[in-house]
């Protein structure tokens, strides 16, 4: 009994093992050979008469130019200019709501300027100042950076 089991168990991983191994003679690429031109060899050539004049038809040469190619177009303006926008100094951030109130309260006496929480998902954001211009919010990081925010960064503000 033991020896049929063992007989049936035994044929049955043969079949396994065959079915499983390949059998099918493969061949490898070149080493060398581009993938992508692989089967070039394969397409035949396209015979077409006058196919360079159908292709190049209406095409200019390459140091032709033509009334179009001399346009001069606006500069594309992707941001409203600096001096509209609205800036203030970020010195802290947090999750938690109380915990940037506790922060706000903390450095109020440090600053004559505006402190503000402002949420922008997922955060709660502590800012110090409000002022129109790139330059002037320049001016405003380094005060705060002297302060000792080294960390500090500047953030764009809705008016």
């Amino acid at each position: 009994m033991i020896n049929s089991y063992r007989a049936v168990l035994l044929s049955y991983s043969a079949l396994v093992i065959i079915s499983c191994g390949g059998v099918g003679r493969g061949t490898q690429p070149k080493a060398d050979a581009d993938g992508r031109t692989r089967l070039e060899h394969r397409l035949e050539s396209m015979d077409i008469i006058d196919d360079e004049g159908v292709v190049t038809s209406g095409v200019p040469e390459a140091d032709e130019t033509r009334e179009h190619d001399n346009i001069n177009l606006a500069p594309r303006l992707d941001q409203a200019p600096r001096d509209n926008q609205f800036f203030a100094a970020q010195v802290f951030a947090s999750k938690s709501n109380s915990e940037a109130r506790e922060f706000k309260e903390s450095i109020a006496s440090l600053f004559q300027d505006e402190i503000r929480i402002d949420y922008q998902a997922p955060y709660y954001r502590v800012c110090v100042g409000y002022v129109a211009g790139f330059d002037a919010a320049q001016e405003l990081l380094k005060r705060v950076n002297a302060m000792g925010f080294s960390r500090a960064w500047l953030v764009r503000l809705r008016k």
